[in-house]
């Protein structure tokens, strides 16, 4: 394969390219020149509502979260760990200082 090459590759040949004709320009019809437009202004709305729904102040919210401690929400008088102020008589755990006490109730069978 390579002898049929050399045969009819001349090396005294020059290879060159022509830049002018790699930008060339198509004429197109009035017709085609309006549906042209209106895809490009479609593809440009598109454009559009993707950056849209990409930039960054779209997704945050309009309000600011503000946060809420939980010792802050409750009077200090109280004592109760966070076990007892949630779940009361039903707290499975409890953390000191705590106050809570359970209450008697007479239980009939």
């Amino acid at each position: 394969m390579a002898d049929k090459i050399m045969s009819v590759y001349n090396p005294t040949d020059i290879s060159s390219i022509n830049k002018q004709d790699q930008f060339r320009t198509i004429s197109c019809s009035c017709e085609d020149n309006s549906s042209l437009s209106s895809i490009e202004a479609s593809i440009e709305s598109l454009a559009q509502q993707i950056h849209k729904l990409h930039s960054p102040n779209y997704n945050k919210p309009r309000y600011h979260n503000r946060s809420r401690s939980r010792s802050k929400s409750r009077s200090s008088s109280h004592r109760l760990c966070w076990y007892h102020y949630r779940f009361r008589a039903n707290a499975q755990k409890c953390i000191s200082p705590c106050s809570f006490k359970e209450s008697k109730v007479n239980q009939e069978n």
